[in-house]
């Protein structure tokens, strides 16, 4: 598989057994300039593998005692949600965010993509 960040948040793949990837890529934010070029990596997607993209919206947001949320926090509850439920999914992962989540909302946009490589 080929990928690029293009100034998102690193996509996070689960393979079976291993902590989760971040697929990173350095580079610019998608539309702020016309002849950005995208620095772009590869790697081998096994059988099993589900790769999940997200936007900052799904980690961005106020915790009860008043600090952010951060990426590597969403990052840890993703591992644990994705190990300890078989055959996970968006709407169950939605679920474990909500329970984080004090204002049952998200303050921005939250947007997810999870595919499944069999």
């Amino acid at each position: 598989m080929r990928y690029a960040s293009a100034g998102h948040p690193p996509a996070l793949m689960f393979t079976a057994g291993a902590e989760p990837l971040e697929l990173n890529t350095e580079g610019l934010p998608v539309g702020m300039f016309d002849d950005t070029v995208f620095p772009a990596s590869s790697l081998p997607v096994p059988p099993g593998t589900q790769i999940l993209l997200y936007s900052d919206g799904a980690y961005e947001w106020t915790l009860p005692d008043e600090r952010i949320w951060s990426v590597s926090e969403f990052i840890d509850m993703c591992s644990r949600h994705a190990h300890s439920v078989d055959d996970w999914t968006l709407d169950s992962l939605m679920t474990q965010l909500r329970t984080r989540n004090a204002a049952a909302g998200f303050e921005d946009d939250c947007s997810m993509v999870l595919l499944k490589f069999d």
